[in-house]
């Protein structure tokens, strides 16, 4: 039987963090080329790492639906989606209890559709 170590799982567990980073970081470059430029490295790994850590804190395990939350933060240009004074609403459903996260996502999506295009 082969044991992985707890210091082998971290580093293991920090490289699909990174990989699973780098992958993210092409496809919104892909999508948001000027906004990925605007916002630079650092500031597109940021956004990145904060809409997933966003997203932990409300509950969403899916990838996908990481990455469709952070494709709201690009549509809204907002880090702070859920805590914006300009964005109240979107911090009440993440927060809805007794929904499934795919559920949140979908309201989200179509909230962002509503603010956008009326």
């Amino acid at each position: 039987m082969r044991v992985i170590r707890k210091q082998q799982k971290a580093r293991l567990e920090a490289e699909a963090r990174r990989e699973r980073l780098t992958r993210l970081k092409a496809l919104f470059r892909m999508i948001y080329p000027d906004a990925c430029e605007e916002l630079g490295e650092a500031g597109l790994t940021r956004r990145i790492e904060t809409g997933i850590e966003t997203g932990e804190r409300h509950g969403l395990q899916d990838p996908n639906n990481h990455i469709r939350l952070i494709h709201l933060i690009f549509e809204l240009d907002k880090d702070d989606l859920d805590t914006s004074p300009d964005t109240p609403w979107a911090g009440d459903i993440l927060r809805w209890i007794d929904t499934d996260e795919f559920m949140k996502i979908a309201a989200l999506e179509q909230r962002v559709q509503i603010e956008r295009y009326g």
